[in-house]
């Protein structure tokens, strides 16, 4: 199996399974609460960050049966792995698989995925990168 310059993204591993991201998104946010004062200016009363939300786009190669990697994603899922992982010059610890996407229809070697995360730790540089 090969993969073309075109097509070459960054490679994690979903337990042992090489995935090849494409595409990502990362989304962070931070949360207010907001009340209003008698002379109605607003203050904040409390402020917190969020997981941030990693959706990456990618593939993973088509083995013989792909219900390995069906497997390994739903038993992931239902039991709240932690993920860490590095691409694009950045380290992601503590990483929950929050929901997967994916695609077969038995005759490219190349199976979409798209899988979201929440990331609770904070991204910090891959200093092997």
């Amino acid at each position: 199996m090969f993969f073309t310059e075109n097509k070459k993204g960054f490679l994690i591993n979903i337990n042992t399974i090489p995935f090849y991201i494409q595409k990502y998104n990362i989304t962070g946010v931070r949360n207010f609460s907001e009340q209003s004062t008698i002379s109605g200016d607003t203050i904040f009363t409390n402020c917190n960050l969020r997981a941030k939300r990693l959706i990456v786009n990618g593939v993973f190669f088509r083995s013989e049966s792909p219900s390995e990697l069906f497997y390994q994603l739903d038993k992931s899922l239902r039991e709240d792995k932690i993920f860490s992982f590095s691409f694009a010059g950045m380290q992601f610890s503590n990483c929950h698989l929050y929901q997967y996407s994916g695609e077969e229809d038995g005759t490219d070697m190349l199976l979409p995925f798209k899988l979201e995360f929440l990331v609770v730790d904070a991204i910090e540089r891959d200093v092997n990168a």
